[in-house]
């Protein structure tokens, strides 16, 4: 199988390496990138600028993809009226599936980070606090992902 890390830049280049898939435990998206961006077709007469930039956390998203077109829904969403949002997702076991990738989303920048989860893992967690917003979306508080079907409760 094999195993990816991407990162997809401004209109579509990647850069892809091998890397460990995501394993029990282990957080699944940093808390934010350091990116640097390029213009692309310059108009006559102007002079690109660019600074370097720290782009927070805006979503975590699930594919069957490495390039993240095909989003996942959870399964679970608990507390969706409050202040604290959690959803579930569940995977089948490894004999049962092809490869899943997580999709680290970032806030004002089409940069995305892009990891393979190990085929042990049955089920992803992601908490969201709704009272802060990052590019309008609830901000990620924690992630994690396990092997055990244990149902959320």
């Amino acid at each position: 199988m094999k195993e990816y890390i991407m990162l997809c830049a401004i209109l579509g280049s990647a850069v892809v390496a091998h890397a460990t898939p995501i394993e029990s435990g282990v957080a699944l998206c940093p808390d934010a990138i350091n990116t640097r961006q390029q213009a692309v077709d310059v108009p006559p007469d102007y002079t690109p600028s660019s600074y370097p930039g720290i782009y927070v956390l805006q979503e975590i998203a699930f594919s069957d993809s490495p390039d993240g077109n095909a989003s996942m829904d959870p399964q679970e969403v608990k507390g969706e009226t409050g202040s604290a949002i959690t959803k579930v997702w569940y995977f089948p076991k490894k004999r049962d599936r092809a490869a899943i990738f997580v999709n680290c989303l970032f806030d004002n920048t089409t940069v995305t980070l892009v990891r393979e989860l190990s085929q042990e893992i049955a089920k992803c967690v992601v908490s969201y606090n709704a009272e802060i917003r990052v590019g309008g979306f609830p901000k990620v508080t924690s992630s994690y992902c396990t092997n055990s079907y244990e149902v959320f409760g």
